[in-house]
């Protein structure tokens, strides 16, 4: 089974961690990735307690552009 390339939590002070799951490729964007952004992104602003979005990757380095 796969891990999912993006993971998020919220705590209950409304601070959202949504972390890049693809430490193999660097956290490298595909269309996967960016889906999982999107996805988190909606899902999270659907959250009335929501107050800040922290974005993380569990790689070294991450790379901005798709390789």
């Amino acid at each position: 089974m796969t891990a999912s390339p993006v993971l998020w939590t919220l705590d209950e002070r409304g601070v959202a961690t949504v972390t890049l799951n693809r430490p193999e490729v660097n956290n490298a964007y595909d269309g996967a990735l960016i889906a999982g952004v999107l996805a988190a992104m909606d899902d999270l602003g659907k959250k009335p307690n929501l107050r800040v979005v922290v974005l993380r990757g569990t790689a070294s380095i991450s790379r901005p552009a798709p390789t």
